[in-house]
């Protein structure tokens, strides 16, 4: 039979460091208030990596009374790839505070196993929470910062951005193509909005709407017949601006199924500048958005709550830039 190498302990840690347990528990847990040694401090130090020694989590996470866990809340939302490079970005500037982010997607369920797995150090929602969830948190004394409004404002610029470069390019009869999902009412609300309100500074009271459901993955030609249904309904359509770039490929597959040429008959235009938008059959002008553009600043506060000071970079691009292709 091989033999199994023992774990060290920190009993072992301090036995070779010639000092307590305690000690040894206050220097690598790095507890504050303790009044210990510059030279006993790398003692423990030395004899805890000479060993391989590292920390139980689940024992110093007991001692704290939290975990080191920084939970990111967000709605159950579809994801995209610019929402992962957020996740992503928000996640390293949580781990390079020692932290340990976790995404976490809200619903009751998965609110209750969350909190019976680990009590987080931190709830960071960067598009707001619920309030049942917030009464929850309050009551466990579990702090959380949220953001959310500046979606909103984000929501709004944007969609007033497109309605202003269609008219710009020489389109006259622009559409709205949005949804009336529950979960992306978060982005589409605001960015509709914003639309119709540049809509209706131009004269149109009543503008083109053109509802659809989140395309799936086997959908395709069942959303290009109600673009087209659409379209033979409103013939004097010429241009689109899509809530987002997904919304885009239905229309964009409608109009050249028609014969049209875009964007000479129909503009397109969307919101995100996702990874496949240059590989579309006309590649994509769209827009860019921050993800948020509050986020360092909620994981600032944040971490303020839990006493840490760190100067966090999170980059954050113009709330809409423009990204010019060929669809308008």
């Amino acid at each position: 039979m091989a033999n199994v190498r023992r774990r060290p302990t920190s009993a072992d840690v301090a036995r070779l460091a010639r000092t307590s347990r305690a000690t040894v528990s206050y220097v690598l847990n790095d507890k504050p208030g303790q009044s210990i040694s510059s030279a006993t401090r790398a003692r423990v130090l030395q004899a805890a990596q000479k060993l391989g020694y590292t920390p139980n989590s689940l024992a110093r996470d007991l001692a704290m009374g939290h975990s080191r866990v920084v939970v990111i809340a967000m709605p159950p939302f579809p994801s995209t790839f610019k929402l992962g490079q957020y996740y992503q970005q928000l996640s390293t500037a949580i781990t390079s505070c020692g932290l340990t982010p976790l995404l976490w997607y809200e619903n009751e369920e998965l609110t209750a196993s969350l909190l019976s797995a680990i009590t987080p150090a931190l709830i960071i929602a960067p598009y707001g929470l619920d309030t049942d969830d917030i009464e929850t948190f309050d009551s466990l004394s579990i702090p959380h910062v949220e953001g959310g409004h500046s979606q909103e404002l984000a929501g709004l610029e944007v969609g007033r951005a497109q309605v202003h470069y269609l008219f710009s390019r020489g389109s006259h009869t622009i559409a709205l193509a949005t949804t009336d999902n529950p979960l992306m009412q978060i982005f589409s609300a605001p960015r509709a909005q914003g639309a119709r309100a540049a809509l209706n500074e131009a004269g149109y009271r009543s503008p083109f709407e053109l509802v659809l459901p989140i395309p799936q993955g086997g959908d395709s030609a069942e959303l290009t017949q109600m673009v087209n249904d659409y379209l033979d309904l409103n013939p004097e359509i010429d241009a689109f601006a899509c809530y987002n770039d997904v919304h885009a490929m239905p229309i964009m597959n409608a109009v050249l199924s028609r014969g049209m040429s875009i964007p000479d008959d129909i503009a397109i235009i969307g919101v995100d500048d996702e990874l496949f938008d240059s590989y579309l059959p006309i590649p994509l002008t769209t827009f860019t958005l921050a993800g948020d553009p509050t986020a360092a600043q909620l994981l600032t506060d944040g971490l303020n709550m839990l006493g840490i000071t760190a100067d966090i970079e999170i980059p954050k691009p113009p709330i809409a830039r423009l990204v010019e292709r060929q669809s308008a």
